[in-house]
């Protein structure tokens, strides 16, 4: 199958799917046929007489990532999407958790900062939050400590932390991170602790310091206004300046572009509580 590696490159393997697999739809693709293509390469249509009549039946990707197990499909022509194959499609993405959507895009157009207008309406603030958190723990992952782009996702990722704790305060939700894929979890180092041990750290510091939280207000704009607030200046970046450190300013574009888009599908209601 398909996997995307935690440094985003692309391993093209025979494409298998786990069992039990997903089959919740978590968002979907605006992109042509040949785009992702080009990505994955050839799209995998099982033999006839498979007597699988489902709509992932038809021409499909099963794609590993750290988040998991998707599989993406053109909803609106699954058996044959290569008839317009230049033009753009409505690709739906069907996954254990929407974790898996800032992969997929980020690979397919360059940046994942379309993931969060793409989600599907049943995803939560939660599932948003931790979705894009998980995705810059584990691109930090693949890195030597130290490295200057891993200091940066890991700083970016602060960035998040202190959002989905804000969050969590307001809503008394906890936003759980997905679990780590059995296969893509062979070909990550663990040089960081796993999100879910520095989420806990994390809240545990920000309990001894917050006692007096007052009630809980269940507000999810106020969550996107974390977001947007953020978003200019991605502040958590700017100690590596105060060190001489240069980001990437590409990866740091792409990061406020993200939080700018997620604080607009917040801030407009989507995803749903």
């Amino acid at each position: 199958m398909p996997m995307i590696a935690a440094d985003l490159s692309v391993r093209r393997e025979p494409c298998a799917r786990r069992t039990p697999y997903p089959v919740d739809t978590v968002g979907c693709l605006d992109a042509s046929y040949n785009d992702i293509c080009a990505v994955f390469g050839d799209a995998v249509l099982p033999p006839a007489g498979s007597g699988d009549e489902s709509v992932a039946a038809g021409v499909e990707w099963v794609i590993e990532t750290a988040a998991g197990q998707a599989i993406l499909f053109d909803r609106d022509n699954p058996f044959d999407p290569q008839l317009q194959s230049a033009q753009p499609a409505d690709w739906h993405v069907w996954g254990g958790h929407s974790a898996v959507l800032p992969w997929i895009h980020h690979v397919v157009t360059g940046s994942p900062q379309t993931f969060a207008s793409c989600l599907a309406p049943s995803i939560t603030a939660e599932e948003l939050l931790i979705s894009y958190a998980d995705y810059l723990h584990h691109r930090a992952s693949t890195l030597p400590p130290g490295d200057l782009l891993a200091t940066q996702l890991i700083l970016q990722r602060n960035d998040m932390i202190d959002v989905v704790l804000h969050h969590e305060q307001n809503t008394g939700i906890h936003c759980e991170p997905p679990d780590i894929s059995p296969v893509a979890g062979t070909t990550l180092p663990y040089t960081l602790m796993p999100l879910c041990e520095v989420l806990g750290t994390a809240r545990r510091h920000r309990a001894r310091e917050r006692r007096d939280l007052g009630r809980i207000t269940a507000d999810q704009v106020d969550t996107a206004r974390l977001l947007a607030d953020k978003a200019p200046g991605a502040a958590s970046t700017t100690v590596m300046v105060e060190y001489g450190q240069q980001p990437n300013q590409a990866e740091l574009d792409a990061h406020k572009a993200t939080l700018k888009a997620m604080a607009t599908a917040l801030a407009h209601g989507s995803p749903t509580d």
